[in-house]
């Protein structure tokens, strides 16, 4: 088995080495925006034991992180869990699991565009409420902008990543390191040391873990990038699976470290009570005025970031779809000097822009509504990959080793995700006195287009006897 990219993709191969892939897949978690936006509702649910809940959530992110890596050994296609799902469960399951990563992406777009906005107007002292056109443009503008970046090649992109990854991790290692400073040294008579409980789940009812682990989701989703870029990568049976697995451990860690920080030197009350924004609570109380602004840019530059590593993998997973003949063949368009997918990537952006607008015309609630839809496709199309990666290989595994990485660990992943998903759907939160019929709506409404639009390349057979036929 030669480690050469698919020939068909016309990507440009062999540009980017094992660390520029982790840090795609690190960045495209977005780790602080995803800790402003999720560390407190995690608190909600757990209380003092948030980082455990941080810990067990790791777990089948990293089962379905070695799915992937194991399924890219054998097939380093750019469209992932589309094609691996297609070979194991046949067309009409796989066109729905890209089908899904391409929903999931347009609906965290809205998301992502709203805080950035958000906080390009916060570092002007100003808010979204006081300007609501500005801010609508804005989105859009930072949509176009990241856009623009993925146009000029994964390069460009690449190099950008890493310098908004460094300053972003620096930031947040070092406001970790105040907070638990300020600890230890009894700075901070109301802090919380550390202790065993905070890293251990039991005791606590189903609920609150399953609320928890629907947060969860999201915030460790976007590591799966890493895979998307396989095509791009040097050794692309080996290094896209690597990053995967690597950029995973590094996300535990970040969570957990500046999770129990923060626990430790605010306590939960103080993250629940701002869990709209807990970044810019503990970046006040911690660092101080104007050092506080540094969070703000922090999660400004995180959001930007992951809106452009959101692109990506939904532009190759079109260009996937469309050479196997699942879409139009004019989605399989590259450009001739920076090697990426044209039609797919400026469409991209194009829908997420225009669903943008839409949502902030009929919603009010645009990153929570947009966040708990999300979490339903995403652990909808990470289970149906785990499920389809123990079933590919049950009958090939060799070994004990094999059997745990090609069967046990993805089918324990896929199970875990998709009853979190039916657990969600079900159930609401118990958090919620009135459940919000909206983000299960939004998911299922995009999940149905996709069917109807499934149906229709069906009929219309855009390339017989290829796609449709396996």
């Amino acid at each position: 088995m030669t480690d050469t990219p698919p020939p068909r993709s016309g990507l440009r191969a062999g540009a980017l080495d094992l660390g520029l892939v982790a840090v795609i897949g690190v960045a495209s978690a977005a780790p602080g925006y995803s800790l402003a936006a999720a560390l407190g509702l995690i608190t909600a649910a757990s209380g003092v034991k948030m980082p455990a809940m941080l810990l067990l959530a790791f777990v089948p992110m990293a089962c379905i992180a070695i799915a992937f890596d194991q399924f890219n050994r054998i097939d380093p296609d750019c469209g992932t869990c589309f094609s691996w799902v297609t070979r194991t469960c046949g067309p009409s399951w796989g066109w729905m699991t890209g089908w899904a990563v391409i929903a999931a992406d347009i609906v965290v777009m809205t998301s992502l565009a709203q805080i950035s906005a958000q906080y390009s107007l916060g570092l002007v002292g100003t808010t979204p409420i006081a300007h609501p056109h500005i801010a609508l443009a804005l989105g859009v503008v930072w949509i176009a902008a990241m856009t623009w970046v993925c146009y000029r090649g994964i390069t460009f992109s690449a190099r950008l990543q890493t310098f908004l990854l460094l300053f972003e991790i620096g930031v947040l290692l070092a406001l970790a390191g105040v907070m638990l400073h300020a600890v230890y040294a009894e700075a901070r008579p109301q802090g919380l040391p550390a202790s065993r409980t905070m890293f251990w789940p039991g005791g606590l009812p189903l609920h609150a873990w399953m609320d928890a682990m629907g947060v969860a989701i999201f915030i460790y989703w976007g590591w799966d990038t890493a895979v998307n870029v396989n095509a791009e990568s040097s050794q692309p049976r080996r290094t896209p699976g690597r990053a995967a697995i690597l950029s995973t451990l590094a996300l535990v860690a970040v969570f957990v470290l500046l999770g129990t920080a923060a626990l430790c030197w605010a306590g939960p009350h103080f993250l629940v009570t701002h869990q709209d924004d807990v970044l810019a609570a503990l970046g006040l109380e911690a660092f101080g005025a104007p050092w506080n602004k540094l969070l703000h840019v922090v999660v400004l530059t995180s959001a930007i970031a992951a809106t452009q590593t959101t692109i990506l993998p939904t532009a190759r997973t079109v260009l996937s779809m469309a050479e196997k003949g699942a879409l139009p063949q004019h989605f399989q368009s590259i450009h001739p000097v920076h090697r990426i997918p044209t039609r797919a990537t400026l469409w991209m952006g194009v829908a997420s822009a225009l669903w943008y607008l839409l949502l902030s015309q009929t919603t009010t609630a645009i990153v929570a509504e947009s966040l708990q839809a999300l979490n339903l496709l995403v652990a909808f199309y990470y289970g149906l990959s785990g499920l389809a990666c123990a079933w590919h290989f049950h009958r090939q595994f060799r070994g004990v080793r094999g059997f745990l990485l090609q069967v046990a660990a993805p089918f324990a992943g896929g199970v875990a995700l998709l009853w979190v998903m039916v657990y969600l759907m079900v159930w609401p939160s118990a958090e919620s006195a009135q459940p919000n019929p909206w983000p299960l709506l939004m998911a299922t409404g995009m999940m149905a287009i996709g069917f109807v639009l499934m149906l229709w390349q069906r009929w219309r057979g855009t390339r017989a006897g290829t796609f449709w036929t396996t």
